[in-house]
């Protein structure tokens, strides 16, 4: 098996698994560990092989290490749940859209609010 990982969510439970191939080369997902939170996930991956990223419904964005799953940080400051979010190539921002059509920009180093934009239109 390769070391590739993999975050599984349904409801308020997030399962851990690694990817890769069994010994006759086919698709295989093994469940490392799970882990649940008090909020409904609405949104996560890893940010890189030492965090991984929680948008749950409370609107709140959370952080944490991938090794001992221990908070990082913890970004709150949407009014509705955030659907989407992109990091900087150098991991020094974070970009968040949420339900309640604002995009923030916040500091990756400490979690800090840098900028908003205001009611921005999303047209499918």
């Amino acid at each position: 098996m390769s070391d590739c990982g993999l975050l599984v969510w349904k409801d308020s439970q997030l399962q851990f698994c690694r990817l890769g191939l069994d010994r006759d080369q086919k698709f295989a997902c093994n469940k490392i560990e799970e882990k649940f939170y008090p909020e409904s996930i609405m949104q996560c991956s890893y940010l890189n092989k030492e965090k991984y990223i929680v948008c749950t419904q409370d609107a709140n964005l959370n952080i944490y290490y991938s090794d001992t799953h221990r908070q990082y940080l913890k970004l709150y400051g949407h009014k509705l749940p955030v659907l989407c979010y992109d990091v900087a190539s150098d991991e020094t921002l974070l970009l968040t859209g949420s339900v309640d059509k604002d995009i923030k920009l916040w500091g990756m180093d400490f979690g800090n609010f840098r900028s908003k934009l205001h009611q921005v239109h999303i047209r499918s």
